[in-house]
């Protein structure tokens, strides 16, 4: 797929040590450079026909977890990367798709962690926007939390995004972001007992397309499950709930081609990373 020449000049002079990054996978891959930079564009370049989303967040905000699961494709099945990355002053964590930047999915530093949603508005800023790609990688150069804030909410974006951000260092703080173009809204969750999103929006006022099966992962968290859950190991729960409103199990919120739940534990300084539903298990394939 052919990337718009200005989107390429916009990014190479905003961002050139990503740029560099994505030659260095495809040189190092032996991948075309042109297909590892549409790699990294997918989802602005799919936004108006893109019928399947991916990724639910469910956060309990005054106990300090985030359970995020990560849903791709069948082709993305063996094709992540937890990388650990040490790139002059920036040290990070991230869970990565093959060919693209660091990272689409979860990803922590020292100073905060987030987690991302695709979202689908129909407003659009082709002409001056940025990749989502870019943008989540800038976050995590970020050496404070407002200045992560601020890349999120006041970079102008090709399509929208949604980020969890959350604030690791001396205390914890939970963030929902939410970007279209160039408006976005920041709500401090620190208030809620009990949080969920999939890919749609719930506090920015634009017009977007929502799926079924975000629809369906919503009611499901919120309405009928969301009231009873109380620490934990329910939160794990519900991102592994594999039954639907209907009870036909057709759009749960752990599907197959959820690639990974990650569950951030913020007072046991802990980060599991879980394949098959983190309660089908007891022992994450990664924990740190």
């Amino acid at each position: 797929t052919s990337i718009p020449l200005a989107w390429k000049e916009r990014h190479e002079k905003r961002f050139p040590n990503y740029i560099a990054e994505l030659r260095g996978i495809a040189s190092g891959s032996q991948v075309a450079y042109e297909k590892i930079l549409a790699l990294n564009f997918d989802e602005e370049l799919a936004i108006l026909s893109l019928t399947e989303e991916h990724c639910s967040d469910g956060v309990l905000p005054k106990l300090g977890v985030l359970v995020h699961n990560e849903d791709g494709a069948e082709s993305d099945k063996n094709a992540t990367f937890l990388v650990n990355v040490r790139i002059g002053k920036s040290r990070f964590y991230a869970y990565t798709y093959a060919g693209e930047l660091c990272s689409g999915a979860f990803a922590w530093t020292p100073i905060l962690a987030y987690t991302l949603n695709y979202v689908q508005p129909l407003i659009l800023n082709p002409e001056s926007g940025y990749g989502r790609s870019f943008v989540s990688r800038a976050i995590l150069d970020a050496e404070s939390l407002s200045e992560a804030i601020s890349l999120a909410m006041k970079t102008p974006m090709i399509a929208g995004h949604n980020y969890q951000i959350i604030h690791i260092a001396h205390t914890y703080s939970f963030f929902n972001i939410e970007t279209a173009a160039s408006i976005s809204h920041i709500t401090n969750l620190n208030e809620h007992a009990f949080f969920f999103h999939a890919n749609e929006y719930d506090s920015l006022n634009v017009t977007q397309t929502v799926s079924e099966s975000s629809l369906h992962r919503t009611v499901r968290a919120v309405a009928q499950v969301g009231p009873h859950i109380e620490n934990k190991t329910d939160l794990l729960q519900l991102l592994s709930d594999t039954d639907d409103i209907d009870g036909s199990g057709s759009l749960p919120l752990f599907r197959s081609t959820t690639l990974a739940t990650v569950c951030f534990d913020l007072p046991n300084n802990l980060v599991s990373i879980f394949e098959n539903g983190p309660a089908s298990t007891t022992h994450p394939i990664f924990s740190t």
